[in-house]
C-alpha cells in the first residue's frame, strides 16, 4: 500500500500514543527492553514520517522482531545493534523542500533532559551522530532542545517539544538547548493615513 499523504506536524502527545500501543504489544509478546525500545522507535518514527496507524504498528512491529531475532541470535554486537535501528518504511509522498532551517544556536549540558519531575515530552528515535540528531531539532519548529545518547553501539535521539529544566546523570547523554529568540512585545496597530484633501 502506498504511504498516506504527509500529515502536519503532529503533536507529542499523538505520536507517543501511537507508538506506545505498538510498545506495550511487543511486551504483551513477550519482547525484551531493548526490542521494545526498537518497536516503539520504528513506530514513532513511521507516525512522524506521515504514514497510517497500521503501517506504523506493522513498523514497528517487525523493527521489535527483528530486534528480538538478533539479540537472540547474533554473537556480533554490531549485528544486534543494527537490528535494533526503526525498520525503514518507503517515505511518504513528501512536499518539495522549504527553504533551510535557519542559522541556530545551541548550549549544552551534560546528562539527560529532564523536566520537573519527569522526563518531559519527546521522541525518541535513532539517529547516527548528534549533528544529525542536532540537524533533526533544527529543522522541527516545535523542537526546544534534544538529548543525544551515545552507549556502545546504541546511538539515540530525542527531541523535546517542552523546553527541560534540568538534566539528570545518565552516562553518555547531552542535552542540549535550543537559543530561543527574545520574545518581542506586540506592535502597536499603526494610525489610520491622514485623509484627502
Amino acid at each position: 500500500p502506498s504511504p498516506s499523504p504527509p500529515s502536519p506536524l503532529l503533536p507529542p502527545r499523538t505520536v507517543a500514543v501511537a507508538a506506545g500501543k505498538t510498545a506495550q504489544k511487543a511486551l504483551d509478546d513477550g519482547l525484551s527492553p531493548n526490542a521494545v525500545i526498537a518497536a516503539y522507535s520504528a513506530a514513532a518514527s513511521a507516525t512522524i514520517a506521515g504514514h497510517t496507524p497500521e503501517q506504523a504498528a506493522a513498523a514497528g512491529k517487525a523493527a521489535g522482531k527483528a530486534a528480538q531475532k538478533a539479540l537472540d541470535d547474533s554473537p556480533s554486537p554490531d549485528a544486534a545493534a543494527a537490528a535494533l535501528l526503526p525498520s525503514s518504511l518507503p517515505p511518504p509522498s513528501l512536499p518539495p523542500p522549504s527553504l533551510p532551517a535557519p542559522p541556530q544556536a545551541w548550549f549544552s549540558r551534560s546528562g539527560a533532559c529532564r523536566l520537573g519531575k519527569g522526563k518531559g515530552d519527546f521522541v525518541r528515535d535513532s539517529a547516527p551522530s548528534y549533528q544529525a540528531c542536532q540537524h533533526r531539532c533544527a529543522t522541527v519548529p516545535s523542537c526546544v532542545a534534544f538529548e543525544w545518547l551515545a552507549l556502545g553501539h546504541l546511538k539515540s535521539c530525542e527531541t523535546h517539544v517542552a523546553r527541560p529544566t534540568h538534566t539528570a546523570l545518565v552516562g553518555g547523554s547531552t542535552c542540549t538547548f535550543k537559543v530561543l529568540p527574545p520574545s518581542l512585545p506586540p506592535r502597536p496597530p499603526s494610525s489610520p493615513p491622514p485623509p484627502l484633501p
